[in-house]
């Protein structure tokens, strides 16, 4: 996984993970660390379904549908 953080403005772009898998316990509770600390994070380039969507959105607590 590579952080680049966005100079000048908020957030940071996070290259090297494929959201359309599960993630690991550690690679998701590094993210929420990187999202405290950004605010906002980018992943460029995915391409998920509305249920890969749910499922990684999940990992930063309840949904409200």
């Amino acid at each position: 996984m590579q952080v680049t953080p966005n100079p000048g403005v908020l957030g940071a772009t996070i290259e090297g993970l494929d959201l359309a898998q599960p993630l690991p316990a550690p690679v998701v509770d590094q993210l929420i660390t990187l999202l405290g600390r950004h605010g906002v994070l980018a992943y460029p380039d995915q391409r998920l379904t509305p249920r890969q969507l749910r499922d990684f959105s999940r990992n930063f607590g309840e949904l409200e549908i």
